[in-house]
């Protein structure tokens, strides 16, 4: 015979924003999943938007990024190639991560409209960014 408690179940709720009063605990879901993704400080409404990190692609390395004298790689020596190869290899990583990120920021804003009352809704429309969607909300 088992001495096991039988399992509770687990209830979930999902906050949604349907009026001033529940800005506080939605914005609270809202920033927590911002932050699993290192994402918060792009879109912080409490931060004015020029005040914001700017969010953009990384720039591909060039050869000039190695010497403003040289604008192809054949033109690089053996050393300025391998320093040049080394700044992709950097630029690769960082971008597949931009790209997560870029992605992450996508299925952020999918869930901000999905949790918001449709009385809101319209505070969402014609907004640029995330940040413009949140600061437009609050």
């Amino acid at each position: 015979m088992s001495s096991q408690q039988p399992e509770t179940p687990i209830t979930t709720y999902t906050i949604i924003l349907a009026g001033p009063n529940d800005w506080d605990q939605w914005i609270g879901v809202i920033k927590y999943r911002a932050d699993g993704k290192y994402l918060w400080e792009y879109i912080d409404p409490n931060v004015r938007k020029g005040n914001l990190p700017a969010y953009r692609a990384p720039s591909t390395p060039l050869p000039l990024a190695i010497n403003p004298y040289k604008t192809t790689f054949l033109e690089l020596d053996n050393d300025e190639k391998e320093e040049l190869r080394a700044l992709r290899k950097h630029y690769d990583r960082t971008y597949k991560r931009y790209k997560k990120e870029e992605a992450a920021l996508r299925s952020l804003r999918t869930s901000i409209i999905s949790t918001i009352s449709r009385d809101y809704i319209n505070y969402t429309f014609n907004r640029n960014t995330v940040h413009d969607v949140l600061v437009s909300l609050k």
